[in-house]
């Protein structure tokens, strides 16, 4: 089915074949503390699908839903967009509080297109020495070699962390802060070349930059990867703070309104939600090192942040040292930053 809008773009549909993937099976996949592990070889049955979800009902009452997109439909405020939607109506609702609009000539490219910015997602234009061979692929094509974990950061974790900063960079949010840490963390485990490149590349809704705002209801991709862009001896060296400021000054460009994750206000009508979120930072076969950072709620009702990372295994061995140093030692009561991480540089 091919759908034509008011200035000619054009949406092809084919619910057929590869647009809506529904899955009407139930089974008991799980067994009692498995970990939720996958039982099996993945089928990458959805790999075209433009929209795949599957429902896991528990033994214990609760459900599992999972879900697939495709970011050229939607970016993750869009998708959180219908998931309420799809809450409000599973409670009695007749239409969606926030009706969804399509509009997508709003984002069209100039004519003729014009490149005005500096873009360092797209290429390596770095004001500072870059050794093109130290630049190795994070996992070299090796599936076996990625390690997942996640780290839980309470308040009093993320108190310590802040305190690395220095004083003239303050106020900043717990994003900037903990970017700049995971950042500074990796770049230290990954005992890279001093003049290897290291990208911190963040995703920025960049809805409230357009003048006037989108139109609320809008669930198009809006997402921009501004990229902070340093070497590792730069950021191994200096202190935390040159490394939120990088990000800062990077996210800064785009909007000040950054990405938030807002899953955890989906309701079902089935009570609360006790996680949302990706199973892991990032795809097996995404040769990259990547992160999320997610709110959390401990069993005491505490909020703290959830970080997922992906990283070579030996690297995230490492990192993880990093990190807990980081999280569980006052500086005030260290001899020094430099001495609490050291560099391999």
């Amino acid at each position: 089915m091919t759908v034509l809008t008011r200035n000619g773009l054009k949406l092809i549909f084919n619910p057929g074949q590869h647009g809506l993937t529904r899955i009407d099976r139930v089974h008991s996949v799980l067994t009692k503390n498995d970990g939720f592990e996958p039982k099996g070889p993945e089928t990458h049955f959805y790999s075209r699908s433009t929209w795949f979800d599957a429902v896991t009902r528990l033994k214990c009452g609760g459900f599992v839903l999972g879900l697939r997109f495709n970011h050229l439909m939607s970016d993750g405020l869009g998708m959180l967009q219908l998931l309420n939607a799809i809450g409000e109506m599973a409670r009695g609702a007749q239409s969606p509080s926030i009706l969804p609009v399509w509009q997508r000539e709003l984002l069209c490219a100039r004519n003729p297109p014009r490149v005005t910015c500096r873009h360092n997602e797209y290429g390596n234009d770095a004001p500072f020495a870059v050794d093109p061979i130290a630049k190795v692929p994070e996992f070299r094509g090796e599936v076996h070699a990625v390690a997942h974990r996640s780290f839980v950061l309470n308040r009093k974790e993320l108190s310590n962390i802040r305190r690395w900063i220095p004083s003239h960079l303050h106020p900043c949010s717990n994003f900037e802060v903990i970017s700049a840490c995971l950042w500074r963390c990796y770049a230290i485990a990954s005992q890279a070349n001093p003049n290897e490149e290291m990208r911190m590349q963040m995703l920025v809704n960049a809805r409230s930059k357009f003048n006037p705002p989108l139109p609320k209801g809008y669930y198009g991709n809006v997402i921009a990867l501004p990229a902070a862009v340093t070497n590792a001896r730069k950021l191994c060296l200096n202190s935390l703070g040159y490394a939120l400021e990088m990000i800062r000054n990077a996210k800064n460009r785009i909007t000040e309104e950054y990405m938030r994750s807002l899953a955890d206000q989906v309701d079902y009508g089935w009570g609360n939600t006790i996680y949302s979120g990706p199973p892991k930072a990032m795809p097996d076969e995404i040769s990259i090192a990547g992160t999320f950072v997610l709110p959390y709620r401990f069993k005491n009702g505490e909020r703290g942040v959830m970080v997922l990372v992906s990283l070579r295994a030996p690297v995230m061995e490492r990192f993880a040292i990093l990190l807990e140093e980081l999280a569980r030692h006052d500086p005030e009561r260290s001899q020094g930053q430099q001495e609490m991480i050291p560099s391999s540089l």
